[in-house]
């Protein structure tokens, strides 16, 4: 096939997926099409052309990630795996009725999404700890993660591409959809694509500037990441939000609203097809990574005496040695506000079970990209996550402190509480659509 007939059938597919998104919003009453038409050319170029994965095993060991961070966009991913066969386009009609796992943001229930991405700003560390857990399992698959403009003023977005640029992830490819419109108002730095390019820069990755409407820029694009090397790579695409219909298109007061009945018939005229579609030859998957061994037993159990003194970042050292004399396939990581060197004994098991499957210092201090980094760990299978908070502030000095802010506000001390309640329960429903287990 010549690069013109290929660009001519992803420019098909690409207004199919505009097509399928405007359809199932409209249907559903609710949903955000604006953002899912911006990012039509690039996704189709992805999962028609770029891609490795087979369509009919979503789950398949070997398939390219995709992490769609912009997660309100999600009738486009629905639209894409049902364009790639995996279910009838039918079914797209059920997007966030009660019971269908095309929900409004995208979730584990559907099983081509690894993580649950409705918060902006995650998606880049779960793609980051996939991209790094594939190169610590020498597994052949890359990671591409969609993310949207607005959520780049996220400081959770730059932890992630710091630790993606330290580590050279070079199989991890972020997509970045400029398309200059937010909730109620213009991006941070609107259709600058230079900015967003040099930030990446600026954290050791390679950037590309493109027009994100243009396939033959978007392939080259893709095309130049494929051989970088050493380097994580960000392709930051200028788009126009609602793009392919005249009253949408770079329009502000779209975002979050489905177009109604009355208007989607005009909405679907500007967007005409010839014929029933084409199949397209997508490429088949990388050979599966090898398989870890099974576990070699049970975790011994604490053997601590009652009223014995034990700090709790040798605690946790100890219990990651065990846990991973007891079980190869665990990889942990130190996650604190200092870095893994606090927990004794937590380097031991990474010198002695074979590879280094405990990541000594894996993201630093940094806090709001670890979880979900982890969380992109975990969502392979191959992380059993322990959280411990603050280990080098003793639970005196930490009693102290309490009593002090409550003797000052007793309110504020309330609302203190308060909130670390909420948050840690945030926290655990995000590890366990994760697939991790907390201990």
């Amino acid at each position: 096939m010549t690069q013109d007939q290929t660009i001519q059938l992803l420019r098909e597919k690409a207004t199919r997926l505009r097509i399928h998104s405007l359809r199932a919003t409209t249907a559903a009453g609710s949903g955000h099409p604006t953002s899912c038409l911006s990012a039509a050319d690039l996704v189709s170029a992805l999962f028609f052309h770029v891609m490795r994965y087979d369509p009919a095993n979503p789950t398949h060991p070997g398939n390219d990630r995709f992490v769609l961070s912009k997660g309100h966009a999600a009738p486009i991913l629905y639209a894409a795996w049902a364009e790639a066969g995996l279910f009838p386009a039918e079914k797209l009609l059920t997007l966030r009725q009660l019971g269908s796992e095309l929900e409004g943001h995208p979730t584990p229930r559907f099983a081509p999404s690894p993580v649950a991405t409705g918060s902006l700003g995650q998606g880049l560390s779960v793609g980051a700890g996939m991209a790094w857990a594939a190169k610590h399992d020498r597994a052949g698959y890359r990671v591409y993660v969609l993310m949207g403009d607005g959520e780049t003023a996220e400081g959770s977005v730059w932890e992630a591409a710091a630790f993606a640029g330290y580590y050279k992830l070079d199989n991890l490819v972020a997509l970045v959809d400029v398309n200059r419109l937010g909730q109620s108002d213009p991006t941070m730095y609107q259709h600058d694509t230079t900015i967003y390019a040099r930030r990446f820069a600026a954290f050791g990755w390679q950037a590309y500037e493109i027009d994100g409407h243009n396939l033959k820029d978007i392939l080259k694009a893709f095309d130049l990441a494929a051989k970088v090397k050493d380097q994580p790579v960000a392709i930051i695409a200028r788009t126009f939000k609602g793009k392919g219909v005249d009253f949408l298109e770079n329009k502000d007061g779209w975002h979050g609203k489905a177009v109604k009945k009355d208007d989607l018939e005009k909405a679907l005229q500007q967007l005409p097809l010839d014929g029933a579609g084409r199949t397209v030859s997508i490429p088949a998957p990388a050979s599966a990574p090898a398989r870890t061994a099974a576990p070699t037993g049970k975790m011994d159990p604490p053997n601590y005496q009652l009223g014995q003194t034990v700090a709790t970042r040798e605690a946790f050292g100890t219990a990651l040695k065990k846990l991973g004399a007891a079980d190869p396939r665990v990889v942990a990581t130190r996650v604190a506000d200092r870095d893994t060197g606090a927990a004794r004994g937590a380097d031991v098991p990474g010198a002695n079970h074979g590879r280094t499957r405990f990541a000594r210092r894996c993201c630093f201090c940094a806090r709001g990209g670890r979880t979900p980094g982890l969380g992109g760990l975990a969502g392979l299978r191959l992380l059993r996550h322990h959280l411990h908070h603050h280990p080098a502030r003793s639970a005196h000095r930490r009693g102290r402190e309490r009593r002090e802010r409550q003797r000052r506000d007793p309110l504020l001390e309330l609302h203190q509480r308060e909130r670390h309640h909420l948050r840690g329960r945030a926290l655990d429903r995000q590890l366990l659509h994760a697939g991790t287990v907390r201990g």
